[in-house]
C-alpha cells in the first residue's frame, strides 16, 4: 500500500526537504570556500562556484547582488529615485577609490594609495635600497551644505592636481564626475599644481 500524504503537509514537506538540500550543499560549498585562498575573486569565479557546488543559476546570483552589493551606478540611481543626499565623505571615498582605479590600470608598474593623513592620491617612488618618497598626484575635498534659498544639498568640489600624468590618466573620470553625478554641484574647481 503507497503512503499518502496530506495535502496541508504538502508545503511543509517540500520546504523540510529543500532546508535538508539547502544545508547538504551549503556545508559543500563551504568546504569549497576554505580551498579558496584570501583575496578578492572575479565574478566568473563566483558564477561557476554557485553553478558547480550549489546549483544555483547565474540569473539569480546576479538578482541576488544587484540588491545586496549594488554597483556604484546602481547606488546613485537609488538615491536619486529617492531624492537623498549621498554623504560627502562617502562621495569622497568614491571618486578617491575611483581615480586609483585608473592610475593602477595606465601605469600598472608604479604603486599608488591613499595618504593616511589626508594629503590625497600619492605615487611611491624607490629611491635607493632603504628609502621611499611619496609624491602627491593630487587632493580632492567635497564640502556639504543645506542651501536654504533652494532649499537642497549643495556640494562643492574641489580638485587639486599636482602631477600632469594624474590629469591625463584621470581627465575622462573627472569629467563623468562633473557631468554625470546626479547632484547639484554649486561649485566644481580644478587647480593644476605643476609645471605647464
Amino acid at each position: 500500500m503507497s503512503q499518502v500524504i496530506k495535502k496541508n503537509d504538502l508545503e511543509l514537506i517540500l520546504s523540510g526537504a529543500a532546508a535538508l538540500q539547502a544545508r547538504e550543499i551549503s556545508g559543500e560549498a563551504v568546504r569549497k570556500l576554505i580551498e579558496i585562498p584570501n583575496g578578492n575573486l572575479p565574478i566568473s569565479a563566483v558564477y561557476e562556484l554557485a553553478e558547480d557546488v550549489a546549483g544555483i543559476p547565474r540569473e539569480y546570483v546576479e538578482r541576488y547582488m544587484a540588491i545586496r552589493f549594488p554597483s556604484r551606478e546602481r547606488k546613485i540611481k537609488t538615491l536619486g529615485e529617492i531624492r537623498a543626499n549621498p554623504d560627502s565623505g562617502n562621495l569622497q571615498e568614491v571618486f578617491y577609490q575611483e581615480f586609483l582605479t585608473q592610475l593602477k590600470e595606465k601605469s600598472p608598474l608604479e604603486i599608488f594609495e591613499l595618504s593616511k593623513y589626508g594629503s590625497g592620491i600619492m605615487k611611491i617612488i624607490e629611491d635607493g635600497f632603504f628609502y621611499k618618497k611619496k609624491k602627491k598626484l593630487a587632493w580632492l575635498h567635497i564640502y556639504q551644505a543645506f542651501s536654504l534659498l533652494d532649499k537642497l544639498d549643495k556640494y562643492e568640489l574641489t580638485l587639486n592636481i599636482y602631477d600632469a600624468f594624474f590629469a591625463e590618466v584621470c581627465k575622462e573620470k573627472i569629467e563623468e564626475i562633473r557631468n554625470a553625478f546626479p547632484i547639484q554641484w554649486s561649485k566644481f574647481k580644478i587647480g593644476t599644481y605643476y609645471p605647464i
